[in-house]
Order: structure tokens, then sequence, then C-alpha cells
């Protein structure tokens, strides 16, 4: 195995090495199709050779492979099948700085280990990452959220129902230098009974379907009833002030809103909760997303999205858990689909805001201190007016993170600015009495709400 990343290493087998090729960071090829950026490198490039076996799917000369690789060691690990021409047995493919195994797009069959995905990718970087002491990955799959937490938990447990993807993670975080991760096989929460931890995240199987085709992405259970199940108990698994987070799709129904259905299930369970919407579809277009290429099955599950669920419509996205004595603020919003960047200081910030906003009176806030977020931007469109600039449009923007932008008028860009200095809202408003020329209690009734909705959406953080 450390001849193997070695190897990777050296051919530049990485997500820098992937994105010189293609030109953007994160782009994944279609497999079993060799894309011209590929077939224009050097024939004796590494990666000519490594894209094709690993990424690609296709299989590749064995003097070539064995100019990279020590195709031997490949197949006693179970990577290939060693012949003229070698055939990949797995994926191989690179993250950042690490490695991981996943199942070819055929193989594995009902317990198919995926690899790193978009959904991997957006609980990766939602996750808070802190220093805690301990740490769960439920339903780790190929092990690349327990790789992840391993940066920054004292101790780790990692779970999976499927003994076939214990076995991939356990290769992954080998491959890749990590010990010392625990293990352990059951079915959800069962084999953490009674235990608690700081920090857990899960990536389940969320998708919303009539079929159990795929461990990691058909649960068995009705409609959206796993993911209820989850929220309802994972709590029990939280020290006080633990963080939950998860990736999930619910259904809406007709005369429903479409945080409703999560508002529901979080009400009552000791936690804050902010809820992440990435995306919604009508049933159509939720059944053709998951059956690429299959307008058969598609039809047949978008009727019963329709006929039995009664669907409007099915969202995906993010929950945070935060238990708290007396918890249970909940907020919602939506964030752009394919907006994936490291945005764990902003969830961090909202599950702060609903902490404070779920018991705060306006009389409270006006006495509290307040800063922007490091990353906000105010950008502002200017037009002439008889030898003067006005300004058209003010845009509050956060350039990290959740990536949220706010409109803004003149009043509330500079009581934000005033705020950033330390004062309390109180006294900021003191200060405008005399500059605006407004009756006290109607600055009030200004100021307030515009200082929760921005506390709400993480542009302001409470000193």
């Amino acid at each position: 195995m450390a001849r193997l990343r070695r190897s990777a290493e050296i051919a530049d087998f990485s997500s820098a090495g992937l994105a010189r090729v293609f030109g953007q960071e994160g782009f994944v090829p279609e497999t079993g199709v060799l894309p011209p950026e590929v077939e224009a490198l050097d024939s004796s490039h590494p990666l000519r050779t490594l894209i094709p076996l690993f990424l690609l799917e296709l299989p590749v000369s064995r003097t070539d492979a064995q100019r990279v690789v020590d195709v031997a060691e490949l197949a006693a690990l179970g990577l290939v099948e060693d012949g003229d021409p070698v055939r990949p047995l797995w994926g191989f493919v690179p993250s950042g700085d690490a490695v991981f195994v996943s199942d070819r797009e055929d193989g594995g069959g009902a317990d198919h280990v995926m690899g790193v995905t978009p959904s991997s990718a957006l609980l990766g970087n939602l996750t808070l990452r802190g220093p805690v002491r301990r740490a769960l990955d439920l339903g780790t799959g190929g092990g690349i959220q327990a790789f992840l937490l391993n940066g920054h938990a004292e101790h780790v447990v990692a779970t999976d129902v499927s003994a076939r993807a214990l076995d991939a993670a356990r290769f992954n975080l080998a491959l890749n230098g990590v010990s010392g991760i625990e293990l352990r096989q059951g079915s959800w929460l069962e084999p953490v009974a009674g235990e608690r931890f700081d920090l857990v995240v899960c990536n389940p199987p969320f998708v919303v379907s009539p079929a159990g085709r795929y461990v990691y992405r058909d649960s068995g259970l009705h409609a959206d009833e796993l993911v209820q199940r989850l929220v309802a108990e994972l709590p029990a698994l939280l020290e006080e002030g633990g963080t939950a987070q998860l990736l999930l799709s619910w259904v809406i129904r007709d005369g429903e809103d479409w945080p409703d259905p999560v508002a529901r299930w979080v009400s009552g369970n000791g936690c804050d909760a902010v809820l992440l919407r990435y995306r919604i579809d009508d049933p159509a277009g939720y059944a053709a997303h998951w059956n690429r290429g299959d307008a058969q099955t598609a039809d047949e599950w978008t009727r019963w999205y329709e006929d039995e669920l009664g669907a409007v419509a099915i969202a995906y996205g993010a929950l945070a858990l935060r238990r708290r004595p007396g918890g249970g603020g909940f907020g919602a919003a939506e964030v752009v689909s394919d907006r994936v960047v490291p945005a764990s200081a902003h969830v961090e910030r909202l599950l702060a805001a609903q902490a404070l906003l779920s018991t705060a009176t306006d009389e409270d806030l006006l006495d509290h201190r307040f800063a922007l977020a490091p990353e906000h931007r105010l950008d502002q469109a200017l037009t002439s007016s008889e030898g003067a600039w006005l300004v058209e449009r003010a845009v509050l923007r956060l350039r990290g993170g959740l990536g949220f932008e706010a409109e803004i008028d003149a009043f509330g860009a500079a009581l934000l600015a005033r705020l950033d200095t330390g004062l309390s809202l109180r006294a900021v408003l003191e200060e405008a009495l005399v500059d605006v020329g407004r009756p006290r209690a109607e600055l009030h009734a200004a100021a307030v709400p515009l200082v929760r909705g921005m506390l709400e959406r993480g542009f302001l953080t409470a000193r």
C-alpha cells in the first residue's frame, strides 16, 4: 500500500494533477470514454496510463501499466486483473491529498461501495472541523468521512451494515496512512447504542425510492422514513453541545412549504436545527435524476411518488442538529446547488444564531454586540445623476462558506458597519437618532428584524 501510494504521488495522480489535465477542479470524466485531454498527453506521461485504468475503467497495456506501478502487487491487492491488457477491478480516485478505492460503475452489486461523490464532498465541506474528543461516522461506506474526522477528533468510530463497505474503508484508511479508527458492523445506531459523541456525521441512503437495489442509496424503508428516524434518534447519541450533521431527501406534499416536513421532525428533539436546501425537483425530475437512461423505471417511480406518496416535490439538502438544554431553534435556507466549498465556520455561525434567536427577545438583542463575518463584502452598483453618483443597488455577500447574499439599503449598510466596531445595537441606534432623524421606536422596528435576519444567515455573529 505504501508503494502504491508513493507511485500515485510520483505520477501526480492527485486532485491538483487531475485539475492540470482537465483544466478544472473536481472534474469527473465519463467512464469508458477516453477524453481528448487525456488522449493529448504524451504516451510516457504516468497519467496517460493511470487515468484510463482507474478513473475511466479502461484496460491498458501491461507494458504501460508496469512503467507506473507494480502490476503484480496491484493484482495481489485485488485492484486489477493481471494480464495483457491489465484490467481494473476497482476504481482508485484522488481527492485532495488522499486517494480512495471504490467500486467500478458496475461493481459490487447491492453492496456497491461509492467513492468520492458530490454528496460525500458536500458533507465533508459542511462538517464542523473544530477539535472534538469522540466522533462517529454513521454509515461510513468507503471511509471517506472517517478519514476526514481523523484530522480533528481524538477518537473516531465508523459503522456500516455492509461488511464489504467496511473492508473498503479499512483498505482506504490504511492506504492513506490512518490508523486507530474503530470500525464496527451493524445497522444504524445498534453498534453504538448507549454511547455518546461530540460530533456525528452521516451520509445515509437518503434517496426516496420504491426500490431496494443498492445499500448505499436505498434504505428499504417507506419514502423518507429513514431520515425521519435518524432525526428522532441522533440526539440520543450526542453529548450536551454535540452536533450531528447528515444529508437527506424529503417529500413535500400539497399545501406544504419546503422546510415544513423537516421542521415537524425536529420539533421537540432537544436540538437547535439548521436545514440547508440544495435542490428541489418535481416527481418526474427527481425520478429521472436517479434513473438516467432508464425511462421506464423513471416513469414507475414518478407514478409511485404522485399516486402513493402524494408528493408534489422532493427536496435534497443537509441538516445540522446541536443538542442543547432548551434547544429548539430552527432555521432554513436555500443554497446554490453547485456550491461545494468548505463551510464549517458558516454552519457554526448558523447553529450559534439559532441558540441565541430561539430565546432572545427584541429587547435582549438591543444590548448584544455583533460582528460581521470575516468573508463579508458589500458590492454597490451606482448611476450618475445630476453630477453625483447614486447607489442603484447594494448587495452584501459572503465570499466564503455558503455564499449567501442579501440586498441592503443605506440604513442597513451603515448599521452593520457600526455594529462591526463593537458597539451594542442599542448604542448604534442611539447614535443614529441624530443622523437619521427618525423616531427611536421606528429605528428599533427597522433594525431588530434586520439583525435577526443577518444572524439567521450567518452574516453576523454575536460577540
